[in-house]
Order: C-alpha cells, then sequence, then structure tokens
C-alpha cells in the first residue's frame, strides 16, 4: 500500500512529476477514462474506473473528489472509507472501485482518478458525470382495477434510484374526501399512517373494505436509506359498479328454434325474448329449453349462446340480455334486430347456357335461409307454351311433377332431350323445414344454334405468293368445332375452300382447321391480284353462316414513299432521313439516290464507300431509316430520293426531296442594343438555323461618326482588335464594356459553321448612352372638388427609367410644385420621386374651381432626362347655376350667329396621349349635332385565361389583365367627359372555358369605379383555356335587353381559341351578325405570337370593325383603345358603320353582292392538304413605262388548290386559301370579286395597280433608303372545257397573291385616310412620291400591308389617275386631291426633294433620282410626326410659328391683346433671351386692361424682348429698325376697324382683305431671307369670305404665296392667352363661340420661287367644314 504525501498545489497540472521519485526509464502513466459515480446509501457512492495500461506498469492509484460549489479537490483515505486529506492512504494498482463514504444527501458530486509508475504520476483523468445521493424520485401514477364487491386492484411500477428502493405506500383517496388514507398491509384494507407498508420488490395490492358505487384514485410513494421520495401523480379514477349493459344478442332461427348468442362478461346473464305484436318479455328457461316464468333456471357466466325452442313459424322475435355479478344485476341490452321462421325465399333467376346438341346446362347459387335448405327443384319451359316442366334427376331430362329432385348443395345441372333452335326459360325453388318457398324469376331465354356469322377476317400479305388471313374465333353454345376459310379472286365469282394439307386453296370437302385455330397463311396465290376471304364456323348443331367478305388485299411491291429529308452535316456531308413505308411482304432492302443540281443522272448511294457510287453498289437495310452522304461538294444544291424492295421487287421511288446545300451560315437578323450602364451595352441576337450547324459567332460594333467596325473580345470583355477570341455557338447575348459615355453605336453579326463564315447582318438600331427622353404628356382626370389624378407613360429608354419627378402647377403660374410620394403632397423643392413602374398618382388638397397642368420627367442610372410637354389642363368642377348657362348659352348663339353648321364635341377621343384621332369627310357630309341620340352600348369582352395571369407586359411588372384593365380605365375616364357620349352605357364580360357578365348596360361612372377597384386589389384572377364562343353569346342576349342602342363590343384576348371551328364561323356568321346593322366589333391581340391573331382578325373584318395588335406592350395597347375610340366617335357620326378609313363616293349599293359561307383561316404554318383541284392560266404581267400600262410576260398552265370557302373579305373581293406548287412561294391566297357580275377586265384592274406599284416601290426604295415592297399579283383563268369538267361555281377568272403572314395596317386610304394612330410617314410620302414622280398623272393608294422590323410589305394597292383606267376604285383627281389636302410633309419629303419647298429647286420629277445618291444611301431615320389632329383634320403645334429645332426664331409681333400673345408664346417656348420685338396697336392704356399691358410688358423685357410702347400702324412697318425673320400679326378681328363687322357683307370683306394685303406688304421688307414668312391669325370664321387666298405682290421685293394651315390654340389659352374684341364686349368677361374650338387659322405668306408655286395648305371648303 503507497503512502501518498501531501503535494503543493500544482498536483494537478497534467505531466509535472513529483520531484522526491527517482528517475526512471518510460513514460508515466497517461490520463485515463473518466471515473463512474453510483450512490449505494445513504452517505456512500459507489466509485468504478479501469486502470490503463502503460510501461513501467501502475503502482498505485489515487481518487479525488469535488462537491458542487467548492473549487478543492479531496483524496479518498482507503483506511477511513471515506475522503481525507493529501497523503492519506491511496489505493492499489489492482483496485478499479471504491466506496466513498460520509457524504452529504442531495449534494453533487464529480470525481477523478490518476495513476502512478515508477516514472512517476501520470495526468489526471477527465472529470466524471454528476451524482447525487438522493431520494427515490416520483413514480408514474398507479393502475386501478376493481376486483370484487368492495375491493380495488392497485398496480404500479417500482422507479430505478440510488441507493435503491427499501420500501412502499399505496395511498387511496375517496371522491368528496380531501384525506388521502395508506393501505394497510397487514390488514388489507386503508389504515392510518404509521401503518405496515410494502417491501420493495412488490408492484401490486388488493385493497378491501371499500365501497360500491363510489369513485377511487390513488397514489405510490418509494423509500430508500435516505428517505421518501415524492409521491407520484393520481391515477385515473375506478369505481365498483354493477355490469354495464351488453351489446344487443344475434338470433338465428330453425324450424320452432331460434339461436341466440351474445358476448359475455364474466357474470351469469339471463335471456328474455318478446314476441313481434306483443308488449312482454319472457326469460328462456334452460331446465325447459324454451320460454319460461320470471324466476326459471338461468345460464352459467361462460355461456356464450343458447337455442330456444317451441317457437311459431313467420312471427318474428327479438331478444335481450343482461349480466350478474357480485354488486347485481346490470342493465339489460338493447333489443336485437327481429328473426323470424320462414320457408327459404325467392333467389336471383337461374342462369342457361346451350352445352350441347339438346342439352342445356342451368346454374343457379342457393340462399342462406334459417331452417337451412333441404332440396331444390329445376323448372324449365319452352317457348310458345304455358307449362313449366321439372327437372327429373334420375332421368337427366324433364318429367313430371313428383319426380327426383336435387340436394342442397348441388348448384348446376345438365337437362338433356331438348330441341335445337327453340327457345327456354327456366326457374328454381327451394325447400326446408319449414316447407317450400317462392320460385325464382325467370331466365334469360337461351337456345341450342349454330355458330352466329362474326365480323369478316383480316388480310395481310406476307410473302410473294402468300397472304395470312386472321379471323376471330366466335363465342358461341354448343362451342365450336371446326372452321373453314374461303377465298375468292378478283373478276371471279366462285369461292375456293383453303385445305390446311396443301397449304393452298383446294375444293370443297378438303381439310378444314380446328376451332382453336385463329389464322392461317394461304400459298400459291398471283402477285398483283385482289383477294377477298370469308370464314364459316360449325358445332354439333351444324354449320353456321358465313362472314362478309373482308376488305381487298394483293400482293403487291412497295409503295413509292414520302420525299426523303436532307440536311447539311458537315463540310461534305448531307444526312438523308426517310420513313419506311408499311407495305406486305414488308419491306427487305432501302437504295437512295441523290442528284446534283445541274446535272440529269441519278447516282445512288453505296453503303460500303459511304458515298454516292454507281448502280448495283451495296443499298441498305429494311431498319435503316437515315444515312450521311459524304463527299459532296459545298455550295451545290442536291436533291434525293428513295427507293425501297420486298420479296415481290423494286418498288417505285419517291418524290424528289426540297433542294439542300452545304453553305456557310445565312446573314442573320440585326442584333438588338440594350444600355444597362454607363459603358456598357447588351447585345442580343439569335443564331441562324443551319447545316452544318454554327460552330462561332462574331460581334461588331462601330461608333457614331466612325467608319471602323471593331470586334467584341470575349477574353477581355470589351472591344478589341481583329483575330481576338470571340464566342461559342450556344452563346446569343454578350455585355461590351469600356464604351463612351454619350456615345452612339450600332452593332452587326457574322457567324461561322464548318464550310466558312458566313454573311454579316444587316446594322441593328443604334443605341446612345443617355438618360431618358422627353415623355409624353401626362392625362389629368379630375376625381373630385380638390383631387386629380395624374397618369403618365414610361419612355422606352435603355437603362430604362427608374424613377419619375411629377410636377404640377396652376395655369399660368410660372411656379411648378413637385409631388412627394412619400407624404403624398406638394412640395416647392425637393420631394421623394415616384419609383417606377408606377404609372399614376393622386394629387389631393387643390384648389376648387382651378385649372391645373402637369408634365412629368424619367431618371435611369445615366441621369435625369428632360421634362414632358404640359398636359392638357383639367379643371376641378365647381357647381354653375341654371341661370348662367343659359345666358352664356345666349351669348354663343348671339356671338356666333353666322356658324351654321353643329360644333363637333371631340371629348371621347382626346385620350391617354393628348391626342386626337383625324377623320376625313366626303364633300357635303355634316357632323351630327348635339342630339347625339339615345347613345351607345358599349361591351367590353376580356379573355381570362390561365396566360391572362403572366407578368410579361413590357415595362411593366403588372399581369397581362392588369395591363389591359388599365387601357379600359382610361378608354371609360375619357368617355366619361365627352358630351356626344354622355348616354352610352357600358357592359364587361369576361371569358375563359366560360364567361360571366361582370356588369351589364351601367353608366360610365359605375363601370369607370368597378374596373378602378379591380385593378387596384386585382381582383381578377385568370385561369382555364381560352373559348371564343362562350364569350360571343352573351353578346347576343345584351342586344336584345338594350334596344335602341348601338352595340360596340371590344373582344381583347392573347392567344388562339380552341373552339374556332368551321360550325362557329357558321355560327358567327348567320347567328351573331345576323340583323345586326347596329353592330360592330373591335377586337384587339394582346399576345406574344402575331400568327395567333388570324381568328380576331377574322372577327373584325366580318363584324364590321377594326383589328389591333398589342404585342404585351403598354404603349400598343393604348394605341389600339385610342383608335377604337376614334372608330366607335366616327361611326357615332355616321350613324353606323366604321369610319376610321375615311368615306369613299364608292357604293355597291347597284350591285348584287355574292353569298357564300366562311371557313377558319388557314394557320400561318399550314399547308393547304385539301381543296378544289383547278387546272387554270396563270398569267404574269410587268408594268411598261412607256406605255404607262400593263404588258404580259408570260402565261403558263398551273394546278392549284383552292379552298371552296372564304375565310375573309374586303371591301370588293372575298379571300380565298390557295396553293400553286409550281411557285417558289406555293402559300397563296385567291381573291374573287364580291359580286355576281365580274369582267377579266375587271380583275385585270387589280393587276396593273399592284404593277404600277411594283415599279414605283422599286424607285422609291432606291431613292429614299427605305425598304417597301409590293407583293406580285398573277390573274388566274379556267376555260370553259375546265368548268363543265370539273363542276366550278366560282368566277372563271381571279386574281392570287402570295400568302402574307403578320398582322395587315392600312396607312394610306383612296379617298382621303391617313392613319394618325400608326406610324404612316414612309407610306404617305411613298404616295406623294409617285403623284410627282408620275407628273400628277396616278397616285399609289390604299396602301396597306405588314411592317416588320422597318420594312413595309403591302399588298392590294389601289392606283388612282387622271383618266381612272385603273378600275371601279380608282377615284381620279378627287382621290388625288383629298390625299394632298390631308398629307402633310415630313423629313422624309424634305429628304426627298418633293415637298413644297423644295420643288423650285428639283423642277422635274427625273432629278429626284439624280438628286440621290443610288446605292450606299445613309439617310437619318425620319423622326415620327406629331399629329395631334382632330376627327375633322390635322391640328398643327403654335410653338411651330415662333421656335423650330428648340431654338426661337427672331418675330416681330404685331397688333396684339394687351402684349397676351406673344407673352403666353414666350411662356411656351421656355428660351431666354428671346429675339423677339413686340408691338401694340391703338389699344386702351388705363384700367384693367392697361395694367395687364403693363405687367406683360415688364415680363417681357425680363426676357430680352424689344417692347415698343408706342402704338403702331400695321399697314406702316417701315419706321421700326427690325430685320427678322418672320412678322406675325394676331387676330385682325374686324369690330376694331370696320362698321360692318356685325353682319357678313363685301364692305368687311373688301376692308380685311385691304387691311390684311397692306400689311403684307409693309411687313414683307422687314423679313430677311427667302424662307422668311408673314403670318396673320385669324379667330373668325369670317375670313373665309375675305378672299385672302391670293398671291401678294411686293414692288421692288417680290411675290408671296398663301398657305392656309390649323393650329392648335389650345396650349396658348393655358399659357394665359385671352383673345379680345375689338368692341371691348371682352370687358364683361364673354367669349366668342369660335374662341371654344380651340383652333386658330394662319395664313402664311412666303416668298414664290418658281411659276408653279401655288397657294396650298387647306381649302375653304375644308376650312368651313371644321370652323
Amino acid at each position: 500500500m503507497v503512502s501518498l504525501p501531501k503535494v503543493p498545489s500544482w498536483f494537478n497540472l497534467p505531466g509535472v512529476l513529483l520531484a522526491h521519485f527517482p528517475p526512471a526509464m518510460g513514460e508515466p502513466p497517461p490520463a485515463p477514462q473518466p471515473p463512474s459515480l453510483l450512490p449505494i446509501g445513504i452517505d456512500r457512492i459507489r466509485v468504478t474506473w479501469s486502470t490503463p495500461k502503460c510501461s513501467p506498469p501502475v503502482t498505485c492509484c489515487a481518487v479525488l473528489l469535488q462537491q458542487a460549489g467548492s473549487e478543492d479537490w479531496r483524496p479518498y483515505d482507503h483506511a477511513l472509507g471515506k475522503l481525507g486529506e493529501f497523503g492519506c492512504q491511496g489505493l492499489g494498482a489492482t483496485v478499479t472501485e471504491c466506496v466513498v463514504g460520509g457524504l452529504s444527501s442531495d449534494v453533487e458530486y464529480r470525481a477523478r482518478v490518476k495513476f502512478n509508475n515508477e516514472v512517476g504520476w501520470g495526468s489526471v483523468s477527465d472529470s466524471s458525470t454528476v451524482a447525487a445521493i438522493r431520494a427515490p424520485p416520483a413514480p408514474q401514477p398507479p393502475s386501478l382495477l376493481p376486483v370484487g364487491s368492495d375491493r380495488i386492484r392497485v398496480t404500479w411500477s417500482t422507479p430505478k434510484c440510488s441507493p435503491p428502493v427499501t420500501g412502499c405506500a399505496v395511498l387511496l383517496q375517496q371522491a368528496g374526501a380531501e384525506d388521502w388514507r395508506p393501505y394497510d398491509h397487514a390488514l388489507g384494507k386503508l389504515g392510518e399512517f404509521g401503518c405496515k407498508g410494502l417491501g420493495a420488490t412488490v408492484t401490486e395490492c388488493v385493497v378491501g373494505g371499500l365501497s360500491s358505487n363510489a369513485e377511487y384514485r390513488a397514489k405510490v410513494q418509494f423509500n430508500n436509506g435516505v428517505g421518501w421520495g415524492s409521491a407520484s401523480a393520481s391515477s385515473t379514477v375506478a369505481a365498483i359498479r354493477a355490469p354495464p349493459a351488453p351489446q344487443p344478442p344475434s338470433l338465428l332461427p330453425g324450424s320452432d328454434r331460434i339461436r341466440v348468442t351474445w358476448s359475455t362478461p364474466k357474470c351469469s346473464p339471463p335471456v328474455t325474448l318478446q314476441q313481434a305484436g306483443s308488449e312482454d318479455w319472457r326469460p328462456y328457461d334452460h331446465a325447459l329449453g324454451k320460454l319460461g316464468e320470471f324466476g326459471c333456471k338461468g345460464l352459467g357466466a361462460t355461456v356464450t349462446e343458447c337455442v330456444v325452442g317451441g317457437l311459431s313459424s313467420d312471427v318474428e322475435y327479438r331478444a335481450r340480455v343482461k349480466f350478474n355479478n357480485e354488486v347485481g344485476w346490470g342493465s339489460a341490452s338493447a333489443s336485437s334486430t327481429v328473426a323470424a321462421i320462414r320457408a327459404p325465399p325467392a333467389l336471383q333467376p337461374p342462369s342457361l347456357l346451350p352445352v350441347g346438341s339438346d342439352r342445356i346446362r342451368v346454374t343457379w347459387s342457393t340462399p342462406k335461409c334459417s331452417p337451412p335448405v333441404t332440396f331444390c327443384a329445376v323448372l324449365l319451359q319452352q317457348a310458345g307454351s304455358e307449362d313449366w316442366r321439372p327437372y327429373d334427376h334420375a332421368l337427366g331430362k324433364l318429367g313430371e311433377f313428383g319426380c327426383k329432385g336435387l340436394g342442397a348443395t348441388v348448384t348446376e345441372c345438365v337437362v338433356g332431350g331438348l330441341s335445337s333452335d327453340v327457345e327456354y326459360r327456366a326457374r328454381v325453388k327451394f325447400n326446408n323445414e319449414v316447407g317450400w318457398g317462392s320460385a325464382s324469376a325467370s331466365s334469360t331465354v337461351a337456345a341450342i344454334r349454330a355458330p352466329p356469322a362474326l365480323q369478316p377476317p383480316s388480310l395481310l400479305p406476307v410473302g410473294s405468293d402468300r397472304i395470312r388471313v386472321t379471323w376471330s374465333t366466335p363465342k358461341c353454345s354448343p362451342p365450336v368445332t371446326f372452321c373453314a376459310v374461303l377465298l375468292q379472286q378478283a373478276g371471279s365469282e366462285d369461292w375456293r375452300p383453303y385445305d390446311h394439307a396443301l397449304g393452298k386453296l383446294g375444293e370443297f370437302g378438303c381439310k378444314g382447321l380446328g376451332a382453336t385455330v385463329t389464322e392461317c397463311v394461304v400459298g400459291g396465290l398471283s402477285s398483283d391480284v385482289e383477294y377477298r376471304a370469308r370464314v364459316q364456323f360449325n358445332n354439333e348443331v351444324g354449320w353456321g353462316s358465313r362472314s362478309d367478305s373482308s376488305t381487298v388485299a394483293a400482293i403487291r411491291a412497295p409503295p413509292a414513299p414520302q420525299p426523303p429529308s436532307l440536311l447539311p452535316v458537315g463540310s461534305d456531308r448531307i444526312r438523308v432521313t426517310w420513313s419506311t413505308p408499311k407495305c406486305s411482304p414488308s419491306v427487305t432492302g432501302c437504295a437512295v439516290l441523290l442528284h446534283q443540281a445541274g446535272s440529269v443522272e441519278w447516282r445512288p448511294y453505296d453503303h460500303t464507300l459511304g458515298k454516292l457510287g454507281e448502280f448495283g453498289c451495296q443499298g441498305l437495310g429494311a431498319t435503316v431509316t437515315e444515312c450521311v452522304v459524304g463527299g459532296l461538294s459545298s455550295d451545290v444544291e442536291y436533291r434525293a430520293k428513295v427507293q425501297f424492295n420486298s420479296e415481290v421487287g423494286w418498288g417505285s421511288r419517291s418524290d424528289s426531296s426540297t433542294v439542300a446545300a452545304i453553305r456557310a451560315p445565312p446573314a442573320p437578323q440585326p442584333p438588338s442594343l440594350l444600355p444597362i450602364g454607363s459603358d456598357r451595352i447588351r447585345v442580343t441576337w439569335s443564331t441562324p438555323k443551319c447545316s452544318p450547324p454554327v460552330t462561332g459567332c462574331a460581334v461588331l460594333l462601330q461608333q457614331a461618326g466612325s467608319e471602323d467596325w471593331r470586334p467584341y473580345d470575349h477574353t477581355l470583355g470589351k472591344l478589341g482588335e481583329f483575330g481576338c477570341q470571340g464566342l461559342g455557338a450556344t452563346v446569343t447575348e454578350c455585355v461590351v464594356g469600356g464604351l463612351a459615355m454619350d456615345g452612339e453605336y450600332k452593332a452587326k453579326m457574322q457567324f461561322r459553321n464548318e464550310v466558312a463564315w458566313g454573311k454579316v447582318s444587316a446594322v441593328s438600331a443604334s443605341v446612345r448612352l443617355t438618360p431618358p427622353s422627353a415623355a409624353e404628356r401626362p392625362i389629368l382626370q379630375p376625381l373630385g372638388a380638390d383631387a386629380i389624378m395624374i397618369t403618365w407613360s414610361a419612355p422606352n429608354c435603355s437603362p430604362p427609367p427608374t424613377s419619375c419627378s411629377v410636377c404640377i402647377r396652376v395655369v399660368g403660374s410660372l411656379v411648378w410644385l413637385t409631388f412627394d410620394h412619400l407624404s403624398g403632397k406638394l412640395m416647392s423643392k425637393g420631394g421623394q420621386p415616384v419609383a417606377c413602374p408606377t404609372s399614376r398618382v393622386v394629387v389631393t388638397g387643390l384648389a376648387v374651381g382651378c385649372e391645373y397642368e402637369a408634365c412629368v420627367k424619367f431618371e435611369n442610372s445615366l441621369g435625369w432626362g428632360p421634362m414632358s410637354r404640359a398636359s392638357q389642363p383639367a379643371k376641378n368642377p365647381v357647381r354653375v347655376s341654371a341661370n348662367d348657362d343659359e345666358e352664356e348659352e345666349q351669348d354663343e348663339e348671339e356671338d356666333a350667329g353666322e356658324m351654321d353648321e353643329d360644333q363637333f364635341d371631340a371629348g371621347a377621343v382626346k385620350m391617354f396621349n393628348g391626342g386626337t384621332t383625324k377623320l376625313a369627310l366626303s364633300e357635303g357630309q355634316q357632323v351630327q349635332g348635339r342630339d347625339h341620340g339615345p347613345g351607345l352600348h358599349i361591351i367590353f369582352v376580356v379573355d381570362l385565361s390561365k396566360s391572362m395571369g403572366a407578368c410579361d407586359v413590357t415595362d411593366s411588372t403588372d399581369r397581362r389583365i392588369d395591363a389591359v384593365l388599365g387601357r379600359a380605365l382610361e378608354f371609360v375616364g375619357a368617355h366619361q367627359h365627352s358630351v356626344a357620349a354622355a348616354k352610352d352605357t357600358y357592359s364587361f364580360i369576361t371569358f375563359s372555358g366560360t364567361s360571366e357578365a361582370r356588369f351589364v348596360h351601367e353608366q360610365a361612372s359605375f363601370a369607370f369605379s368597378q374596373i378602378a377597384a379591380w385593378q387596384e386589389h386585382k381582383s381578377l384572377y385568370p385561369s382555364g383555356p381560352t373559348n371564343y364562343l362562350v364569350a360571343l353569346e352573351p353578346i347576343l342576349e345584351m342586344r336584345s335587353t338594350c334596344p335602341g342602342y348601338g352595340t360596340r363590343a371590344i373582344l381583347l384576348s392573347d392567344g388562339r381559341p380552341g373552339d374556332w371551328s368551321p360550325s362557329a364561323v357558321s355560327w358567327f356568321q348567320h347567328k351573331f351578325l345576323s340583323d345586326s346593322s347596329e353592330l360592330e366589333l373591335h377586337t384587339v391581340g394582346f399576345g406574344q405570337d402575331v400568327l395567333d391573331f388570324e381568328v380576331l382578325q377574322q372577327m373584325a373584318q366580318l363584324g364590321r370593325g377594326s383589328f389591333h395588335v398589342a404585342s404585351l406592350d403598354q404603349r400598343q395597347l393604348q394605341r389600339a383603345f385610342t383608335s377604337i375610340s376614334a372608330s366607335i366617335t366616327a361611326t357615332r357620326l355616321k350613324g353606323t358603320g366604321t369610319g376610321t378609313q375615311g368615306i369613299s363616293p364608292l357604293s355597291n349599293n347597284n350591285r348584287c353582292e355574292r353569298l357564300l359561307e366562311f371557313t377558319t383561316p388557314l394557320r400561318a404554318n399550314d399547308r393547304l392538304r385539301k381543296g378544289l383541284q383547278l387546272r387554270l392560266e396563270r398569267s404574269t404581267y410587268i408594268w411598261d413605262v412607256a406605255t404607262q400600262d400593263v404588258k404580259l410576260k408570260v402565261t403558263s398552265s398551273t394546278t392549284v388548290v383552292r379552298r371552296s370557302q372564304p375565310h375573309t373579305k374586303g371591301s370588293m373581293r372575298f379571300i380565298f386559301a390557295m396553293q400553286d406548287e409550281s411557285l417558289s412561294n406555293d402559300r397563296m391566297v385567291a381573291k374573287e370579286s364580291l359580286f355576281e357580275v365580274s369582267s377579266l377586265e375587271s380583275e385585270l384592274c387589280f393587276v396593273k395597280s399592284s404593277e404600277a406599284a411594283i415599279y414605283y416601290a422599286e424607285l422609291f426604295s432606291q431613292a429614299s433608303g427605305s425598304l417597301v415592297s409590293v407583293l406580285p399579283c398573277y390573274l388566274y383563268t379556267m376555260s370553259n372545257r375546265q368548268c363543265k369538267k370539273t363542276n366550278y361555281q366560282g368566277m372563271r377568272s381571279f386574281c392570287g397573291e402570295p400568302y402574307l403572314p403578320g398582322v395587315f395596317v392600312k396607312w394610306v386610304g383612296n379617298f382621303g385616310f391617313i392613319n394618325s394612330v400608326e406610324e404612316s410617314e414612309i407610306p404617305e410620302c411613298f404616295a406623294h412620291f409617285t403623284h410627282f414622280c408620275s407628273d400628277g398623272c396616278l397616285m399609289v393608294s390604299d396602301i396597306q400591308g405588314v411592317c416588320q422590323d422597318g420594312a413595309y410589305v403591302l399588298t392590294d394597292p389601289q392606283v388612282l389617275s387622271t383618266d381612272q383606267r385603273f378600275g371601279r376604285a380608282d377615284l381620279g383627281e378627287a382621290g388625288m386631291s383629298r390625299f394632298l389636302e390631308e398629307h402633310r410633309c415630313g423629313n422624309l419629303c424634305k429628304f426627298l426633294g418633293i415637298d413644297i419647298a423644295s420643288r423650285a429647286r428639283l423642277q422635274k420629277p427625273q432629278l429626284i433620282l439624280s438628286a440621290v445618291p443610288q446605292a450606299g444611301i445613309a439617310m437619318p431615320a425620319p423622326k415620327g410626326r406629331s399629329k395631334p389632329g382632330t376627327l375633322l383634320g390635322d391640328r398643327l403645334n403654335v410653338s411651330e410659328l415662333f421656335s423650330a429645332a428648340g431654338k426661337a426664331r427672331k418675330l416681330l409681333f404685331v397688333g396684339e391683346c394687351s402684349l397676351s400673345f406673344s407673352t403666353a408664346c414666350a411662356k411656351l417656348c421656355g428660351i431666354t433671351p428671346l429675339p423677339w420685338m413686340a408691338t401694340e396697336l391703338n389699344w386702351p392704356s388705363a384700367g384693367a386692361v392697361g395694367q395687364e399691358h403693363d405687367r406683360n410688358g415688364g415680363y417681357l423685357a425680363c426676357l430680352g424682348v424689344q417692347v415698343v410702347a408706342a402704338s403702331v400702324n400695321a399697314r406702316n412697318l417701315g419706321n421700326l429698325d427690325f430685320s427678322c425673320d418672320g412678322v406675325l400679326w394676331a387676330m385682325p378681328y374686324p369690330d376694331a376697324f370696320s362698321p360692318h363687322a356685325a353682319k357678313l357683307s363685301s364692305g368687311l370683306s373688301d376692308t380685311m382683305r385691304e387691311l390684311i394685303h397692306d400689311f403684307v406688304k409693309s411687313a414683307a421688307p422687314l423679313v430677311k431671307g427667302k424662307l422668311g414668312h408673314v403670318s396673320v391669325v385669324l379667330m373668325s370664321r369670317q375670313h373665309l369670305g375675305w378672299g385672302l387666298r391670293q398671291d401678294i405682290a411686293v414692288p421692288g421685293v417680290g411675290t408671296l404665296v398663301p398657305e392656309m394651315r390649323v393650329y392648335d390654340l389650345a396650349p396658348l389659352t393655358r399659357a394665359g392667352y385671352q383673345p379680345r374684341f375689338g368692341d371691348h364686349r371682352d370687358i364683361l368677361g364673354r367669349e366668342a363661340s369660335y374662341h371654344n374650338i380651340g383652333e386658330a387659322v394662319v395664313v402664311q405668306w412666303r416668298w414664290k420661287i418658281s411659276s408653279s408655286d401655288m397657294p396650298q395648305g387647306m381649302s375653304d371648303t375644308r376650312l368651313r367644314r371644321r370652323m
């Protein structure tokens, strides 16, 4: 035993050796595992450890304990058996445990051990887990089980603890008492505390002496050496009670007995029965075995059934049971179900099956009943007999009643001795101890017959002389025993049987086939001969009927297959793919033949060489469907054919494939450029599909001002040098960095494949790294007395806008207030901008009755853009008394008594962007007056299919449906404030698979609020498919409920419908459009693929409406609604019919239109498979410049496939789908006259128009650089012989054009119509160009077609000519004049030199072509023309009078109204200083007018304007020392100068003409240069009688020519201009009616350059109509 010396405090440090041990070789013991602790007594813990193995070996051990809360570790003293001090006796090397005594209870201890050897003490172990000496824990609640009349068994589980449990106490509590009483083990019942408890090993006890029907619960508590632990939780409640009511018993009858069965608890139950109809229950007497009296002998506790005898048959019984235990009788069970003793019931009818020539098997099921069945009888009846005869089991056939029947277990029998072809039926009945039951119902009829005739067999050739015949054997009774196969050769009447022994056809009587055989192969047949077959079956009855003949089959070589497909796959390889035809006999080999363009020979593919070989080379196997032909030449066209072989021989060759050539990649589409940062542009492109496929790509960029193109270096991420690393074939975009800020760039693409680099693409549109451009003016809508909603559209720019600043002011104020998006208030400075893509705000707290205007500007990552133009003003409503209205109306009539035409309210068209749409009216046509009739019923029909939930609208995060609701909201809001639309009502329908009318026939205010709520809360949920019929049907119902209203339906959808079939088109034509002269159907396509909208186009064309495509773009959607609004307003003027195309004097009333059925349009990618096969003569013409007519180029015969029904129509012709395979572009449309009478000459007129347009389009494209082409037009004719031969009912001559996919747009009509919604500058210029180049002899009009990527493809043009030789629609000079009145020359006209100012420099039309380079023209893209027209013509921007290109013109203002005109012009111009001079005539200088004059003069002086203080004389301006670009005289109203002002008279006309002519002569010397002008601004319609449209000669200076133009006066009015009366009526605040028009006519005299210069602009007739 080693005595441990007392050690210093560093004893516990690892690795420290005690100094008194002698040194030794080796290592001290390692740190052992932590020891384990186990409490085993009230003050003892056992410590256990494992001794580590080490060298030298362990010699002794020390155990250390630490009490919780103390930092000291104390060693275990082995001599004392408890903790001691350091230096106490330790433990030997072999000891692995010790018991440490003298410890405290409920205190936590942990221990460590360390070991010693000859080297020294090793490291101490880690601390053990904590252990404490505690009393037992609270156990689980015990379980209680009543086991006697006063006893409950208590069961528990003893918890494991240290020290272990030594005793146990059980406590019970009676319900209602608060005391718990202990169980006394000596007494066996509850005692007092201190009584004898239970041992540690006991886990249950039975507590006696308890009360019945009282509830008890229990706890248990355990003791160990430490003390008593916590008591358990209370157990569940238990009570000593009598048995509960059991489940009802089950009853099973016998002949006079019923067995009663039950589930028995451990008790003795009596059984009682009750007879139906009796109220008494009688007990079962076990001694008698039947019912007895109460008090009779019952049943034991273990019995679970009894048989009650002596009962009556056909009487119903039920039973109950109850149980007894030591406590008493429990409740009786509920009554059992009813049981009765009865004979067997009637069962299902039996089944009959013939099984022989005179036998039928009868099968049945035996019923389950009590008493059980003992016998069975089978009865049969022959058809036509009333007797039923029983089956005699002894004879095996029918016998007599009383014969031997069948046992209870038998379920079938075979009845013999029956007749064939006779129908039988059967019945069965059963017997038991009670008697015979009812017979079953009759079975279905069965008869013994020969096999029936079956389906015809199938024939399949399987060899050069063999055909396989396959059939199915009929199911019949008796079953089939034999089969015969018969074949007949085409042209023969004989049928020959198949001889199974020979394997070919034999003679009747030869060996047939067995019953199980279902096919045979008939040999020895002839090839190319047709055969058919029949089969016949036999059974025990005889041979059945033969089957019908099979379809015809013949043994032939393989048919001609479909043409193969060719795909170049390498620099000299083409893959040929084909499909093997299905034939019999099957294909055994294949040959591939190729033909080189320019060669006559076809060469076979040699599979061994992998290239073309010679005939006889190795072909291909039957299963091969493709091969790669090598050794071919590049840039050479190849075609292929395939041919197949079978056992019969080689079949016909296929038709030739389409041509394929091995070429470098084609020129791709121009790439798209998108700035995404201050020096980065994303270039996006689509890789062209070609063969061989693309392997690489190069991107080239050019900066504006430089001629060099630089390649994009993929390694550097910026532009590099040629030879740098390009891009892979799969890449479709790149980001080019390192570009110059504010630089303009354009790009082009080039691709390569295994052959070479392909052609370079066209140049992309250029982009500039700049902030956003100025946006369109915003739209203001009053929402109440002090609130205005401001709506705007963000400009298209890159990078896209991120913020929007909204400014608003009172009209005339110089101070703009900024809307703060955070607070919703207006601020003079600062303010949080509105985050994009928000497009509207509501400004509140505005002054009542004031007019406001607003503007917006946008910011992107490159900075802020300029402000937009100010919006149209909006005024918060104020209440006006009835007297004021009457006085104002009276004043208007007094002021403009000479205006005999009604004013037109175009408020419904002034929507969205402040623009309006113009309408050309014919001569003499007047607009409607203020009585606009009952109004229109406008129905929105909106697609709500699943795709409308997509969030893919350009420049928006909204769903498609939300974008549509926003535009519909603006539409209703614009019409809401229109006088003409005041009586309109609105309905709203949504549709997908079904339709729903959201509201019907509501006023505009309700519609506006409802649509706004849907948009705000996003409460419309798209789902389901797209079906149009369900959307159109409610429109018919609504029309019937809204009599007197014209219906205007607007159907919007984003895809192709799933229900548009020919029957749907018929319904649309005959039901929807019948009796609907007041109906217009406008359609809008709002989706990704314009080819999905062919149905919408058809519906609009047939529904007398217009079609528009929006392509998921908010601006295009807005433009579509604008155009529809213009169309609706126009037709409101006319009464019915569309009005957007101009009103032509052409009428079809004197011609009879054909009535044809329409069909569905053919999809763009589909080919015409079926139709009329017509043999026709196709004539091609060209335009002859010398004769100004067409001449025949070629006539050829051709076969076309054409639909018999049109899919749409125009104003003159029906349109049919057609295919002419002799043309390279074989997809065509045929155009036939609408009318019953048509001639070859009238059809030729259409060809003439097209060919003339083609000639001028080529000249125009060459001169302008624009891409304009016209589809060729062919003339097709059919001979009388062909008509009779084909029974053709259509026109014998018609026109054909190539099919043009896409959305058609009409830009220019044939009687003055110019499309103001779509960009039409190039088509307008083209029409003007043709008029100019033909020296005024003709003009191409009716310009319509498709525009894609800036290229215009035109179709069906109409030429106007002076001699009207181009057909019925040639309106001659009248049509040309109407166009020239409406047309306004733009940048392109000026570029070509065909505008008015350029004509002096180009005296002859031929000079145009020489004035422009013939090739390589680089013309700046024409800017979009601002066309703020009205329905009655164009209105020009008034700012064009005093500014141009952002610079102010140098002008002299003469004769204004208190200087307010020039003041308003200065505010609109926004430029300082202004190089102007402002003068006044003799106006009052005192009073309010004088104060206004002084105020305006001071304002102008601050802007640098020279204000002349003294009055000036308009007839004598020579004393003004001012040289200028122009002189402008505002408002020479006649009342100021002439006593004749009250009436239109010759005196007034002469006075005004003289006055204005003198002014022009006086002002002309002040105008410098030949580009200056002298202008007079007029506000009275009276000027139309003044004769101002005259040249004015200025002696010594030159001659001036007038032009009449109409300008928009509204911007000046909003800027504070107030027109004056010369007779001072304006002092009373009164205003002339013509001021309300918002227009001013300006007569502008310019210098006459040549003798051909004539007065231009609006005609007097035109001006009279609009004024």
